[in-house]
């Protein structure tokens, strides 16, 4: 057994060894006092919740600073060469690079900033180009959701379960349909995007990795397709086929007449336009009982004043839809049609 004195820094270490070739037994955190001024400024940087964002709003500074050092150099072509599986660790990276002559925390710290700067200057995948993608299976689940539950009725919510848990099957669906454009997308852009940087600091390609948080996002527009078309079922507010023909009815008036844009809106809302209850030749005590039914089923919110418009309309064609009831059917039949049913 022998024992060698080594002074670095200035400081005192002891590294205990066996054998004829020294081997490290202890390896004392060395490099923690010669990258002190580096871990410092991570530190400096990475502060709270919004560490990763911070850091990576100084990646080209850091990415800099850390080519000008040898050790920390390594550490970057190191860590741009992990693959999925060791990623999760950087810091493994900085203390294999060391040799382990540097503590946890510090490796941790420099190990975490690192992977943050190459992921920035050198991205392994696009988010922006799966948010593009993921746009539209999003987007259809939210209107197609929104469009199921427009017969939702108050009075029997759980038979609203079976289609809620369909909605969201369907798009996880759609989303994984779309996914094999996102790959492509993202690997295109991410490659572009490497070619910015020597090769020995392009990282390896990770484009299937946002298909995770692609899923959740068409999740959540389909939770909000859920929200929109019982709130429109109530009446809370207009359902999506009522927003969808303001919204046209806004373009046909601000097209020009007879041009190819504005006769195919003019189609396009003559095919989609819900028939609308005629109340006109209806006695006011007559539509009073139907709003009085419907707010007591609550289709129908308010009071039951007798007299026509939006919201005693739509809770009607909900009324309808959700009791399979003929759209077209008069205003007095419907009100036989539903004392009928209340007995």
């Amino acid at each position: 057994m022998v024992a060698l004195k080594l002074n670095v820094v200035k400081q005192p270490y002891y590294v205990a060894a066996a054998g004829s070739v020294p081997i490290p037994i202890i390896t004392p955190p060395v490099f923690d006092q010669l990258l002190a001024p580096e871990v410092a400024k991570v530190a400096a940087i990475a502060v709270g919740k919004r560490a990763n964002a911070q850091v990576k709003r100084q990646a080209k500074m850091l990415f800099t600073a850390f080519r000008g050092l040898p050790i920390l150099d390594a550490s970057l072509r190191a860590i741009a060469k992990l693959d999925r599986k060791t990623q999760v660790e950087p810091s493994v990276a900085i203390r294999t690079v060391t040799e382990g002559f540097i503590s946890h925390s510090a490796a941790e710290t420099l190990g975490n900033a690192a992977f943050s700067v190459l992921d920035k200057v050198s991205p392994a995948n696009s988010k922006f180009a799966w948010g593009i993608v993921a746009l539209v299976p999003a987007s259809v689940s939210f209107v197609h959701t929104a469009s199921t539950f427009n017969s939702f009725s108050p009075q029997s919510p759980w038979s609203a379960l079976l289609p809620f848990v369909f909605t969201l099957i369907g798009a996880i669906l759609a989303m994984l349909i779309a996914s094999p454009a996102g790959w492509l997308l993202s690997s295109l852009v991410s490659y572009l995007w490497r070619l910015r940087v020597p090769r020995e600091y392009r990282q390896r390609g990770r484009n299937w990795a946002p298909l995770k948080h692609a899923c959740g996002f068409a999740i959540a527009m389909a939770l909000c397709g859920t929200l929109a078309g019982i709130g429109g079922a109530i009446g809370w507010w207009p359902t999506v086929t009522k927003a969808e023909s303001e919204a046209t009815d806004f373009a046909i008036r601000h097209t020009p007449q007879g041009s190819s844009a504005n006769q195919y809106l003019v189609n396009l809302e003559s095919a989609h336009t819900e028939p609308k209850v005629d109340t006109s030749a209806s006695g006011e005590g007559v539509l009073r009982e139907v709003q009085r039914i419907l707010i007591q089923k609550k289709y129908l919110r308010g009071v039951a004043d007798g007299q026509p418009g939006p919201r005693t309309n739509a809770a009607i064609s909900a009324y309808k839809r959700h009791e399979h009831l003929p759209a077209s059917l008069p205003i007095e039949e419907l009100l036989i049609q539903m004392q009928e049913m209340s007995r």
